[in-house]
């Protein structure tokens, strides 16, 4: 079989990451109250916690391409879906900027790292509109 025990390591990365993520817990699909208020913590900021998660990830990332999934057998969907899982893994269960800890971002404290991407975005955001809206540095034709 082509999937050679691909649905048993996502239902192992599903628990894993929320084990790793007890503040994810309430976006779990079909998650009751009773799994909420038992499994739930608040976000833990402890460079311990932030290398564990990566570890893990890192780790699952290595048993993933251990599976050797023949993506050409599978469906576009599927191989997709493979493509996804491996993109999810390398960037430390999607969290880029914060939660990768060899990269170091997270000493960056996370509202530090947002204003530094989102404000930047939204300063372009305003240079590039025209008729009549608002410039900031000047109008381009005046310049």
């Amino acid at each position: 079989m082509y999937f050679s025990g691909l649905l048993k390591f996502v239902n192992k990365l599903k628990v894993i990451f929320y084990q790793l993520h007890p503040y994810e817990v309430p976006y779990k699909p079909r998650v009751s109250r009773d799994e909420v208020r038992k499994s739930f913590k608040a976000f833990d900021p402890l460079p311990s916690s932030i290398k564990s998660s990566t570890d893990s990830a890192r780790s699952l990332l290595q048993e993933l391409n251990t599976l050797r999934v023949n993506t050409v057998l599978l469906k576009t969907r599927e191989a997709k879906a493979v493509a996804e899982l491996k993109h999810f893994l390398e960037h430390s269960f999607g969290n880029v900027y914060d939660l990768d800890y060899y990269s170091g971002n997270y000493q960056l404290k996370t509202t530090m790292n947002y204003l530094c991407f989102a404000v930047i975005s939204f300063i372009k955001l305003f240079y590039y509109f025209k008729n009549g809206l608002l410039f900031p540095f000047g109008h381009p034709i005046q310049r």
